[in-house]
């Protein structure tokens, strides 16, 4: 994990929270301790992105591995043997997430502020009421 910030795992957080009890402190106290505010303290229990020497620094008072605690680094996109990125499995990917969003947008239309959902007649003869 190469970034300035550091964020807890599920895992992570139940643990730093064990040995918060363990240590005999609270939030507020660690956060006197280690001479800042409750905020960030607060933002470590509850897995958001915390300053990585701060994240190091609540660790080593809690008797923690801060490798322990961290959340694993999202994963890398897929890269072929010649450095490129396999961009057809990312499109897919994001095909994916998107498809249930778009089913939802473009799956129904409004009529006169009514929602329906489109019906397609198989019927390939025409309407004899609509004819000349």
């Amino acid at each position: 994990m190469s970034g300035r910030s550091l964020s807890c795992s599920p895992e992570g957080i139940q643990k730093a929270k064990r040995a918060l009890i363990r240590c005999s402190l609270t939030q507020k106290a660690l956060a006197d301790e280690l001479e800042v505010t409750r905020q960030p303290i607060g933002k470590f229990f509850t897995g958001k992105p915390v300053d990585r020497n701060l994240f190091v620094q609540i660790c080593d008072r809690l008797n923690l591995e801060w490798e322990e605690i961290v959340t694993e680094p999202a994963s890398e996109p897929e890269v072929n043997q010649d450095n490129s990125i396999d961009i057809d499995a990312i499109v897919q990917g994001v095909r994916e997430k998107i498809k249930p969003i778009i089913q939802q947008r473009c799956g129904t239309m409004r009529v006169l502020d009514m929602t329906q959902h489109p019906s397609i007649s198989t019927d390939p003869s025409p309407n004899p009421s609509t004819s000349l």
